[in-house]
């Protein structure tokens, strides 16, 4: 019988913690283990998924959430719209100046030529519109 673990959204090894970054506070938070599914294709030709013995208490789970809850409301007093709107402004990688001009350019470029086209098409339509009901 062969067991395969499910790795959702990345690969954690059971047992390890994620660092979650909020605002400058970084915390160290246990990640809760998932159910592995195991496969029995050999031995009866169907797949049977089972909840491993792994999983956190219901207690753990309550204690974590209620950490997590007091992180959050120390973090909500202190927060500030401007300075973290600033903080995530430095984590940004800016073009350099001649390339941001020359973005500029092109995208200038691209609205002025479609502009044009449009307005060519418009002045068309309308000539052949007019020439149409005129015939009439």
């Amino acid at each position: 019988m062969q067991r395969a673990l499910a790795k959702p959204f990345g690969s954690v090894a059971p047992g390890t913690c994620r660092a979650v970054r909020v605002s400058n506070l970084r915390t160290r938070l246990p990640v809760p283990r998932l159910p592995r599914a195991t496969s029995d294709k050999e031995e009866t030709g169907l797949s049977k998924a089972s909840v491993d013995d792994e999983v956190l208490p219901t207690d753990e789970i309550r204690r974590l959430a209620a950490l997590r809850r007091q992180q959050q409301q120390e973090i909500s007093k202190d927060s500030n719209p401007v300075q973290g709107a600033l903080e995530e402004a430095q984590l940004i990688t800016w073009p350099k100046p001649q390339k941001a001009a020359l973005d500029t350019v092109l995208v200038l470029f691209i609205v002025s030529a479609s502009g044009a086209m449009l307005f060519g098409m418009n002045v068309v339509l309308a000539e052949l519109s007019e020439w149409w009901y005129h015939l009439a």
